[in-house]
C-alpha cells in the first residue's frame, strides 16, 4: 500500500535504492565486492552476503552458493536465508544436495579440459583446465567445483584462479586424501598470492608429509598458465577480439563486465540480453539514437536509465510506463506541454510533486491555467507546495484544507484582506501566524 505521505515514500525509496552505498560507507573495504555483488545476485541476498565477507568468507565461495541457492531454495530445508548463520551452514547443505546427483556425473573417460603433469605408479598430477575436466576428476569429492549446475568453477576462474587434482591411484575413494586439490590464487601478473589445500571433503588441510613435490610443480606451473580473460578484461588488457568473445559467456557477471568495457559501438549487440544487469550497464553507455529500441525493456531500471538519457521527443511514449520511478525521471525531462496529461491521474506523489514543480517554474499563463488544478491533490505535500507557488488569487480556495502545514502557507501569502476569516482557525499556531502577520501589516499601514 503506497503511504499518504510523500516524505515517507521518498525515504523508502531512498533507502531502497541506496541499499548499497549504505553498505558501501558502513564496510568501505569491501566496496568492490559490494559492487559486484549488486549485479549478480538478487538484492534480497546483500545484506547476508556483506555480512559473511565481513566474517571473511570467499566471494569466490559466496557468490555461486548464493547464486545456486536462489535457483534450487525449494531443495533446502529453509527459503529463508536469514536462517542460515554462516556461509559455511549454507554450502555444507548445498553439498549434500549436490552430492545427491554426482553419482550420475561420475564418467570413466578422459577429458580434454586436463593436462596430466606427473604420473608414477601412485599418484597422477593434473592441471584442470575447464569446468568438465573439474567435473570428470573431482567426481566422488565434496568440491563446490565439481558442481554441473552450479558457477564455482567459473567465478574462481574468473579470479584468476587456476586448479590442480592430486588423485591417489591406491587409496580407497572414500578415503579423504584420495583425492586433493590445489587451488592457486594469482594476482594481475599472475604471481601466487596464495595457495589452498582441500581433501575429498573439502576441508581446508596442510600438504600431507610425501606429497610436498606434486604442491611444487604445482607451483612451479600456475604463473606460466594464461592469464583469465576476465581478469585481462578487468585491467584493460584484452584485445577487441577478446573482449567480443566474452559478449555471449553464459555466465551474467561475464557479460555485464563486458558492456561497462567494450567499445559503444558494439554495444546494439548486447541490448537484448537475458540479464537486467547487463541491458542496464548497455542503456547507460549506449549512443543516444539506440535507446527508443530499449524504451519497452522489461526491467524498470533500464527503461529508468533510457529515460534519464533519450531524446526528449520520445518521452511521451513513457509517460504511462507502470514505473512510478521511470515516470518520474519522465515528468522531470518532458516538454511542459505534456505535463498537464500526466499531472491529474498519476498514481505516485513524487511524480505529481514533480510535475507541480516543473509547471510553477514554466510560469506564466501556463502555471495559472494548470497549477490551481492541483489546489486539491489528495496529498498533502503536494499542496503544501502549491499553496507556496500558486497565484494569491487562488489561495482563498484553500483556506479550509485539511492539512494545517497548507493552511500555514496560505495565511503567510493569502490577500490580508482574507486573514480575518481565517483567525478562528482550529490550529493554535495558524491563528498565531495570522494574528502575527495581520499585527506587522497594521504596523505597516496596509490593514486596516
Amino acid at each position: 500500500m503506497r503511504s499518504s505521505s510523500l516524505l515517507q515514500e521518498y525515504i523508502k525509496r531512498i533507502l531502497s535504492e541506496k541499499k548499497s552505498d549504505d553498505l558501501k560507507v558502513k564496510f568501505p573495504n569491501l566496496s568492490s565486492e559490494i559492487d559486484e555483488l549488486e549485479n549478480t545476485v538478487h538484492p534480497k541476498y546483500l545484506e547476508w552476503c556483506v555480512k559473511q565477507l565481513t566474517q571473511n568468507f570467499s566471494i569466490n565461495d559466496l557468490i555461486p552458493t548464493i547464486k545456486f541457492y536462489d535457483k534450487n531454495s525449494s531443495k533446502f530445508q529453509s527459503k529463508d536465508i536469514n536462517t542460515y548463520k554462516t556461509l559455511k551452514d549454507l554450502e555444507d547443505e548445498l553439498k549434500e544436495i549436490g552430492s545427491k546427483s554426482k553419482t550420475e556425473l561420475r564418467k570413466e573417460t578422459k577429458s580434454e579440459g586436463a593436462e596430466k603433469l606427473f604420473e608414477d605408479d601412485q599418484c597422477v598430477l593434473l592441471y584442470i583446465k575447464n569446468k568438465d575436466a573439474s567435473v570428470t576428476y573431482g567426481a566422488g569429492t565434496k568440491w563446490c567445483i565439481t558442481m554441473r549446475d552450479a558457477n564455482y568453477f567459473e567465478e574462481y576462474s574468473n579470479n584468476n584462479v587456476v586448479f590442480y587434482f592430486l588423485i591417489n591411484k591406491n587409496l580407497d575413494q572414500k578415503n579423504s586424501l584420495s583425492k586433493l586439490a590445489f587451488a592457486i590464487q594469482r594476482d594481475k601478473e599472475n604471481k601466487i598470492l596464495k595457495t589452498e589445500i582441500f581433501d575429498a571433503e573439502d576441508k581446508q588441510i596442510k600438504i600431507p608429509k610425501g606429497l610436498e613435490k606434486f604442491l611444487k610443480i604445482s607451483e612451479q606451473d600456475a604463473p606460466k598458465r594464461p592469464m583469465c580473460l576476465m581478469v585481462k578484461l578487468k585491467l584493460g588488457l584484452a584485445s577487441e577480439e577478446e573482449v567480443l568473445s566474452l559478449m555471449k559467456d553464459k555466465n551474467n557477471y561475464v557479460r555485464w563486465e563486458v558492456a561497462r568495457r567494450i567499445d559503444p559501438k558494439h554495444l546494439p549487440k548486447m541490448m537484448n540480453d537475458e540479464s537486467s544487469g547487463v541491458c542496464y550497464e548497455v542503456a547507460k553507455r549506449i549512443a543516444v539514437e539506440h535507446l527508443p529500441k530499449m524504451m519497452n525493456d522489461e526491467s524498470s531500471g533500464v527503461r529508468y536509465e533510457v529515460a534519464k538519457k533519450i531524446d526528449p521527443k520520445h518521452l511521451p511514449k513513457m509517460m504511462n510506463d507502470k514505473s512510478s520511478e521511470v515516470r518520474w525521471e519522465v515528468a522531470k525531462r518532458i516538454d511542459p506541454k505534456h505535463l498537464p496529461k500526466m499531472m491529474m491521474n498519476d498514481e505516485d506523489n513524487w511524480v505529481r510533486q514533480e510535475v507541480a514543480k516543473r509547471i510553477w517554474d514554466e510560469g506564466g499563463a501556463f502555471a495559472d491555467e494548470h497549477l490551481p488544478k492541483m489546489m486539491n491533490d489528495k496529498n498533502y505535500y503536494i499542496r503544501y507546495e502549491v499553496a507556496k507557488r500558486i497565484d494569491p488569487k487562488h489561495l482563498p480556495k484553500m483556506m479550509n484544507d485539511e492539512s494545517p502545514g497548507v493552511r500555514r502557507e496560505v495565511a503567510e501569502r493569502i490577500d490580508p484582506k482574507h486573514l480575518p476569516k481565517m483567525m478562528n482557525d482550529e490550529s493554535s499556531y495558524i491563528r498565531s501566524e495570522v494574528a502575527r502577520r495581520m499585527k506587522e501589516l497594521r504596523k505597516m499601514g496596509e490593514l486596516k
